[in-house]
């Protein structure tokens, strides 16, 4: 190519590269509808001990005890601790992208040519590093993309935790209720009985008439059915029970027999403010936050891909020959920028760019509903 060639091609490259940057892009950070100064903070200021001193703040000890143990076995909290490392490793790549990467390539071989009989050894050894420049933030937006889905994986942890908590606290609730209504229905089973055995003494002496005792006879054992009923209600939730903090059915039950149809009751506490403070405390708003900032993040990625890329390369190498016993170096290197730029891929980038604005769109509709 000619130097004139050259000059042209250098000229025609750089009135694309400043046409790109003239282009009007989209905020990698859109504005999130939030109220002034909101700022969803962590349930409990992020301290699993601040949680478990709560539920002990119920007069009920085995209560505390039991979300305790639900939350140190239970899979699903494993699952979600699995997912925060899974989105740290993430961050931790994305992270990397805004450093030189750097490989080394060593190589050795001992042959033989065809119509030769000296053996000759060759041996070679090479640096290849690239760097990409972040023109257009990219990058940027890649790490604070991967930024807020870590948070949001956290968040997701801490969301598992309070509702296994408070699906541990609602059965153990559920299951002191059905003790209480199982006392009465027992009660209300034998006070029928009791009842209907005196109707038939009387039918029997001719001061009721049989029809009355029949009746007393079907109460009895529509009460009876009751008490029965309530009964398998309460195993049921017992079992449940024991499925979500772990104890055995039977070390369970030993257990709640020494507070047999109590309710646990909490100690007094107070809200300043409502519904703001409340709402600060959900991990799913919280959460809901972190998607729309990943999903603005990701329409600035979408929107880096459709302008030029730069980077820069080199190579340093080292090579030897060893024939008969002479050996020939040959040592090679070599360095400069390279300049990508989009012409034609079909629509695949712009596609790219209109998801990820219905992600965003989707994101902030979600947030739009939680609050």
């Amino acid at each position: 190519m000619t130097p004139k060639l050259v000059s042209r091609a250098a000229t025609a490259l750089t009135a694309l590269l400043l046409a790109a940057c003239s282009t009007p892009r989209l905020p990698s950070q859109p504005e999130a509808p939030l109220p002034e100064r909101w700022q969803a903070t962590l349930p409990h200021g992020g301290d699993v001990r601040q949680l478990a001193d709560w539920w002990r703040g119920f007069d009920d000890p085995l209560l505390a005890e039991l979300v305790m143990r639900a939350q140190a076995s239970s899979p699903t909290l494993a699952q979600s601790l699995a997912r925060i490392a899974h989105a740290r490793a993430e961050l931790r790549g994305a992270q990397s992208l805004r450093w030189p990467t750097a490989n080394l390539t060593a190589q050795a071989q001992r042959a033989s040519n065809a119509g030769s009989f000296v053996p000759s050894t060759q041996s070679s050894a090479a640096v290849d590093a690239s760097w990409e420049v972040d023109l257009f933030g990219g990058t940027r937006a890649q790490v604070a993309a991967a930024q807020a889905r870590s948070e949001r994986a956290g968040l997701d942890w801490h969301s598992a935790r309070i509702s296994l908590a408070a699906d541990v606290a609602a059965t153990y609730v559920s299951l002191r209720s059905c003790e209480a209504q199982r006392g009465v229905n027992d009660a209300d089973a034998l006070s029928q009985q009791q009842s209907a055995a005196l109707t038939r003494d009387k039918v029997r002496v001719g001061f009721e008439a049989p029809a009355n005792g029949a009746l007393a006879d079907g109460a009895a054992a529509d009460a009876g059915n009751r008490a029965i009923a309530q009964r398998a209600d309460c195993e049921v939730l017992l079992r449940s029970l024991s499925v979500l903090s772990g104890p055995s059915v039977a070390d369970l039950r030993t257990r709640l027999a020494a507070r047999t149809a109590q309710l646990p009751q909490p100690v007094a506490f107070a809200v300043s403010i409502l519904p703001t403070q409340l709402l600060a405390q959900r991990p799913d708003i919280a959460a809901a936050e972190r998607d729309l900032v990943a999903a603005a993040a990701d329409v600035g990625v979408a929107d880096a891909a459709r302008y030029p890329r730069l980077s820069f390369g080199g190579n340093l190498g080292v090579a030897g020959l060893r024939v008969g016993g002479r050996t020939t170096d040959g040592n090679t290197w070599g360095f400069g920028p390279a300049l990508t730029l989009p012409l034609f891929d079909g629509g695949q980038r712009a596609a790219n760019q209109a998801a990820s604005l219905a992600r965003y769109d989707e994101a902030r509709a979600a947030l739009d509903g939680r609050l």
